[in-house]
């Protein structure tokens, strides 16, 4: 069975490292330092596919950091805002397409 991530990218520039924490199977903490939390759901997850909803803004402001790993696992998913039902139907739709 392949492990599929299903992630968000915000829209904020990301100006600023975060570190991120996670206690592995043996209780050992492991700790990642990125500017976007999918970063690091690379470094501590073993997946297949990792699909990225991002808006217009997100793919042009944030998206560059993921793109620049090179990851072919990583993959865009064009979504709305989502400001009216409509658009919230559109990204289930665009997320469907996608996996």
């Amino acid at each position: 069975m392949s492990l599929k991530i299903i992630t968000f990218l915000g829209a904020a520039p990301a100006t600023f490292t975060t570190t991120y924490a996670l206690k592995d199977n043996n209780g050992e903490e492991q700790k990642y330092d990125g500017k976007v939390f999918s970063e690091a759901l690379r470094q501590f997850c073993n997946y297949d596919l990792m699909l990225v909803c991002v808006t217009e803004k997100a793919k042009a402001v944030t998206w560059p950091v993921l793109e620049a790993l090179e990851d072919p696992r990583i993959q865009a998913v064009d979504i709305p805002t989502g400001n009216n039902t409509a658009q919230m139907w559109q990204i289930f739709h665009n997320y469907y397409r996608a996996y």
